[in-house]
């Protein structure tokens, strides 16, 4: 039972991380659990995340006056959700009644309810402006080119399978073409680290093989809320992105 409790603690705990972590999507960390600061290089376009991809701003056709409108609009919504973002303090659960506990989750339940709902008026308001700036064919055109991305991680998916009528002899050829595109990615991703290490010093690669053995996480993983989370010898609990190396932590 206590056990129980403990992971709905948890739960709430990291429903709270999770709102924060919109705006740790890019740019230099603020610390750990801190929010990411804006880069203007980066078109951060609330509903349209793909347009971020110079590759989907060629295909559509997008010109410079609207990539500076959409930086814009990007900018304005990093703005607003950062001005939202709190900063969570480790509750230490140990120390509250069952009473308190109980109290101490809902407040966090409405205070995730209310960040979510917020960041969704947000994000629907500039996603509006968004599509202001694109033209009918562009906007048909990314709607495309997201379907068209999405629907291969869909089909991937044995109940989409089953919904759309997809046979076994057509299951086959899907997994048989999903096999062949992880050889040739592995294979590209193999090719690309080959040509990077060739830039760098010796002394380089041997700082690189460092981070690399002390567990080192990119900016983005550090904003997700698969964050790792410590349970503390008194029980105190926190939820922290992983930066260190775990040897170093006491």
């Amino acid at each position: 039972m206590r056990l129980s409790k403990l992971l709905v603690a948890l739960a709430a705990t990291l429903m709270l991380a999770w709102c924060g972590s919109a705006v740790a999507a890019e740019g230099q960390s603020g610390g750990a659990g801190g929010a990411a600061a804006y880069s203007p290089s980066y078109m951060m376009v609330p509903g349209y995340w793909m347009l971020s991809q110079e590759s989907v701003q060629k295909e559509i056709g997008l010109s410079d006056e609207q990539k500076e409108k959409l930086k814009a609009i990007g900018k304005k919504y990093y703005e607003q959700v950062r001005q939202g973002y709190q900063r969570q303090s480790a509750i230490k659960w140990q120390e509250l009644s069952e009473e308190e506990r109980k109290q101490k989750m809902e407040e966090m339940r409405k205070k995730s309810a209310e960040a979510y709902k917020k960041r969704q008026e947000i994000t629907d308001a500039l996603t509006k402006q968004v599509e202001e700036v694109l033209s009918a064919e562009q906007l048909s055109a990314l709607k495309d080119i997201e379907f068209r991305q999405r629907a291969g991680y869909m089909l991937r998916n044995s109940r989409v399978l089953e919904a759309i009528g997809v046979n076994k002899k057509q299951q086959a050829r899907l997994e048989k073409n999903q096999q062949q595109l992880n050889a040739k990615m592995r294979e590209l991703q193999r090719k690309a680290g080959e040509k990077a290490f060739e830039i760098l010093t010796p002394e380089q690669m041997e700082k690189l093989r460092k981070l690399h053995k002390e567990g080192y996480r990119s900016v983005w993983q550090q904003g997700q809320p698969q964050a790792r989370l410590e349970a503390r010898p008194q029980g105190q609990l926190k939820v922290r992105a992983v930066l260190k190396p775990e040897a170093e932590e006491k």
